[in-house]
């Protein structure tokens, strides 16, 4: 038994098999020897005695558990707090509600998610010195255990706290349950409180700030708020900076669009550049052209920016998310510089409708015989086959000639150009399609197959 109690590794599949030979051994006295040990042994062999009563049996005897949780080592309080957890007495209760206030957070954490996990509750008094502790997780623990409380019996012991951070904690506990404590707009102006007075606890506040906006809170606290955070921005703290961000810019903040987009120009940092550009891809209120433009300009920008695979394809879907704001004239007037954005140009072309930029037809026109026969501008060759592509989604009889015009004057482009016409086909561009039967590829051959098929 000695042996076995000093073994390493208990929970691996082969010290498992040699443990419940020896319980085979031992026979009758296999209970009695783990239960002295846990009274009386080394801190290791206290936790080793009560792991093999858990998994081989019998389980651990409420009593002995509570006089464990007495134990000097607070690494067998602890475990003995998580055993107490499968108890449910008054008892256990009790036992779990007096380790809230040891010593040891980490004991103070087993007994706050043992209440949690039985279903038993703990006492207001007890668990709410535990928001205050430097330990997140012991924080989260006893918060998750007040929740389970009646809000009327703790509701406000939380609003007279001092300490920002365990008042800040407690408002979420009293906002989080289906029925909650507290209404969001009380919770959004006391987090508002808490920002401008410059606490220690600010990025705490900042996001309970963004919970309280998404529960429905509407109040003047709120657009008071963002003024006041577009007003510091930034601070320097990168981390409460990130926070204020995302609240200016779901608030629709007045000036932010102006003073963010300054910022994103003049940020030298990459990822701080990512996020300004990730939170005003959110931001509706506020743009002229001149920033719309600018915005743009900063993407042209962030090729030199370094990322993985999926790197690329992120900026995209962060800078097409902002296309909805650009006006049918603004599409226009970008595509007309697409020389100057190939970049925006490209992603424009690929993620857009005909009938959502001006004059498209012209436009089409232009860039098709400019980029058709332009062999040093870079991507010259993607911006034509991507106003190919879109000049296809156009059902317009003047899209439909545009491309058979383009099929009889580009011998070289025939197969694409074949392809696309196959994908929305009218009578009339039956004889172009039967043509192509000739030289297509085999992907195109496929799909006109299928085509004439049906």
């Amino acid at each position: 038994m000695k042996e076995l109690l000093d073994l390493p590794q208990l929970h691996a599949a082969w010290a498992r098999e040699i443990a419940s030979k020896v319980k085979a051994a031992a026979g009758e006295s296999w209970n009695a020897e783990l239960e002295s040990a846990v009274r009386s042994g080394s801190p290791s062999h206290q936790v080793q005695a009560l792991t093999l009563l858990s998994q081989l049996g019998p389980t651990p005897a409420l009593e002995l558990l509570v006089e464990a949780a007495t134990a000097e080592d607070p690494g067998v309080r602890a475990f003995a707090a998580w055993l107490l957890g499968y108890h449910h007495s008054e008892t256990a209760r009790a036992t779990l509600t007096s380790l809230l206030g040891d010593t040891s957070p980490r004991v103070q954490r087993r007994a706050s998610e043992a209440l949690v996990r039985s279903g038993q509750q703990g006492t207001a008094d007890a668990l709410l010195p535990l928001l205050s502790s430097d330990d997140r997780f012991l924080r989260f623990s006893a918060r998750l255990a007040l929740e389970r409380l009646p809000a009327d019996q703790w509701k406000e012991k939380v609003l007279a706290l001092k300490d920002d951070r365990a008042r800040l904690t407690g408002l979420l506990g009293l906002m989080r349950p289906k029925t909650p404590g507290i209404k969001p707009d009380e919770v959004l102006k006391l987090a508002a409180d808490t920002i401008r007075a410059k606490s220690s606890a600010k990025i705490e506040a900042l996001r309970l700030a963004q919970l309280a906006i998404t529960a429905g809170a509407k109040n003047e606290s709120a657009g008071d708020l963002g003024s006041f955070l577009l007003a510091e921005f930034p601070t320097g703290d990168e981390a409460n900076d990130r926070e204020a961000l995302r609240l200016i810019v779901s608030l629709q903040t007045p000036g932010a669009a102006e003073k963010l987009v300054a910022s994103l120009e003049k940020e030298s940092d990459q990822e701080k550049q990512i996020h300004l550009a990730l939170v005003l891809r959110y931001l509706n209120e506020g743009w002229n052209t001149d920033l719309k433009t600018r915005y743009i300009q900063w993407y042209e920008t962030s090729k030199s920016l370094d990322g993985g695979h999926s790197f690329v394809p992120y900026l995209e879907n962060i800078v097409s998310a902002t296309f909805p704001r650009l006006t049918p004239q603004e599409r226009l007037v970008l595509m007309q510089s697409w020389k100057d954005h190939p970049y925006a140009a490209r992603l424009l072309l690929r993620r857009n409708d005909p009938d959502k930029i001006d004059d498209f037809l012209n436009m089409a026109d232009k860039i098709l015989s400019v980029a058709g026969n332009d062999t040093s501008t870079p991507f010259a060759g993607e911006i034509y086959d991507l106003t190919v592509d879109l000049l296809a989604k156009d059902d317009r009889p003047e899209s439909r000639q545009m491309l058979r015009k383009l099929f009889d004057e580009n011998p070289d482009r025939r197969d694409r150009l074949a392809s696309k016409i196959a994908e929305r086909p009218t009578p009339e561009d039956r004889p172009y399609l039967i043509r192509s039967l000739s030289f297509g590829s085999n992907t195109t051959l496929g799909l006109l197959c299928a085509l004439f098929a049906d």
